[in-house]
């Protein structure tokens, strides 16, 4: 003890051995064997140099070095993006977009020549053009002989015109008078029992039709499915015929279409886009930051505005998330929904979006019946004669009419 205490004042005495139970330590090199004997070191520089070194898994030991900060979760440029990512009240003012310039190539409206007497299928020949209708009978034959050479086994003839007009006749048909299932438009019983489309077309060749019907050629669906998710993939806005239609129109579609970057384009495109949005979009705002609480109440919102693009939240029966390139977050818009208080529906107002108030469907106005009407007969001989209920509930108990007013 005594010998290591002089080792301690005085450098220049040699190291004393270490005890024989701490043999397994070993005694880092001391360091002021390097120095000069006849220089003599102040009593703070002897604890700095004469500690050992920090071993690696033993202990808390404190580092004194300054080591650059990484920005990560909680840096202060990524704290800067989300608060000027973070979601505004409806208090707050947004600002309106200009409104579009709309330009269409041709004027707006029917663009028939009324000195023409057209019939219905003159005017549906106008949608399904002789060109359109053997295109799609030269896809859907390809189709079929494509399922066959598969080995789906099924009795195909090859698709005519005029088996075409019967199969879209049917589907017309079908949705003027609607039944239960396909099948019971070729039952021979009542109340089934339809001359139509019985007697000029057979349930199996509709279903074949149906069954191997296609739209595009097969050819331009595998280059078209091989180019998918890749550079060379077609944009949405390639498909849309410019020149034929004009500028300044607004697209509105459900959340299947919403798209921030094809919002983007069709936006300097001077087309505006509205709709719904998936909150899992790319694109769609993910931050917290002043967001809509678990129990928001009933009109609350939250909006954001990247450029020309508008995000809202808003709560209604459950949140409806909205993008649109032509509104504003909000104007002073109010709906009337039925709120439940105290265990009693009320009536209440509730602010709504601008984007949200144009993309709901109003309801249909309720027009009063007109209280007259001509009476007309059917029949072959003109004999058969209803009476109007519309008419006899206004009054007017003689009219006679096959149909309502």
């Amino acid at each position: 003890m005594e010998m290591r205490m002089k080792w301690l004042l005085d450098p220049t005495i040699p190291t004393p051995a270490s005890p024989s139970h701490s043999s397994t330590r070993k005694r880092s090199a001391p360091v002021l064997a390097t120095q000069p004997a006849s220089k003599k070191l102040p009593s703070s520089a002897f604890y700095q140099l004469s500690a050992p070194p920090p071993q690696p898994g033993k202990g808390k030991a404190s580092d004194t070095s300054v080591k650059p900060r990484k920005h990560g979760r909680g840096s202060s440029s990524s704290r800067t993006t989300e608060e000027e990512l973070g979601w505004h009240n409806r208090e707050e003012n947004d600002q309106t977009p200009e409104p579009l310039n709309f330009t269409p190539a041709r004027a707006p409206g029917p663009a028939l020549d009324p000195t023409v007497a057209w019939s219905p299928l003159s005017i549906f020949r106008l949608f399904f053009s002789a060109s359109v209708v053997h295109t799609i009978i030269a896809n859907t034959n390809a189709n079929a002989l494509k399922r066959l050479q598969a080995g789906k086994k099924h009795v195909w003839k090859m698709l005519t015109v005029r088996d075409f007009y019967i199969f879209l006749s049917i589907i017309i048909f079908s949705g003027l008078v609607p039944v239960h299932n396909r099948s019971d438009y070729w039952r021979k019983k009542w109340p089934y029992n339809f001359r139509f489309p019985g007697d000029t077309m057979s349930r199996d060749r509709f279903g074949a039709i149906m069954w191997s019907l296609h739209l595009s050629n097969l050819e331009e669906d595998e280059e078209n499915n091989r180019k998918r998710n890749t550079a060379d993939s077609t944009s949405v806005t390639d498909l849309l015929p410019f020149p034929l239609l004009g500028v300044g129109y607004t697209l509105f579609v459900d959340n299947f279409y919403t798209s921030p970057n094809l919002f983007g384009d069709l936006s300097t495109k001077n087309i505006g886009c509205c709709g719904t949005i998936r909150k899992n979009r790319v694109g769609f705002p993910q931050t917290e930051l002043n967001d809509l609480p678990k129990k928001a109440e009933r009109g609350d919102l939250r909006w954001i505005r990247k450029g020309k693009l508008l995000f809202i939240k808003w709560m209604d029966s459950r949140e409806v998330t909205m993008c649109s390139t032509v509104h504003a977050a909000f104007s002073g818009q109010t709906v009337q929904r039925k709120v439940k208080q105290a265990g009693v529906w009320q009536t209440k107002t509730v602010p709504v979006p601008d984007a949200v108030l144009c993309t709901s469907t109003p309801p249909p106005p309720t027009t009063p019946p007109p209280l007259t009407c001509g009476p007309i007969s059917y029949g072959e001989d003109a004999s058969i004669r209803k009476y109007c209920r519309n008419c006899h509930d206004a009054g007017n108990k003689r009219v006679k009419t096959p149909w309502h007013c």
